[in-house]
């Protein structure tokens, strides 16, 4: 059950460019240096980088350099900045 885990080993913060693929359309990524990456399918604005363009490649969300957890799906990126 996640209640009898400890909560810094399943939300532990990342320690280098790790990815976190929760579906291949929206892959998204913190980089050690807080920024937000994301990168994939957008035709509904799911990487929330105000478009509708379609990324191959990793794009910087927005300016800031708090973020701490992030997750994808088909149709959604989510993330969330600052402390737990």
């Amino acid at each position: 059950m996640l209640a009898d885990r400890d909560e810094s080993q399943v939300f532990a913060r990342p320690t280098a460019l790790d990815l976190q693929r929760a579906a291949r359309q929206a892959p998204v990524a913190i980089r050690t240096d807080g920024t937000l990456w994301a990168w994939g399918s957008n035709n509904v604005g799911q990487l929330g980088d105000g478009t509708t363009t379609n990324r191959p490649f990793p794009t910087r969300i927005g300016v800031a350099t708090d973020w701490t957890l992030m997750a994808g799906g088909v149709l959604h990126t989510i993330a969330r900045r600052g402390g737990w």
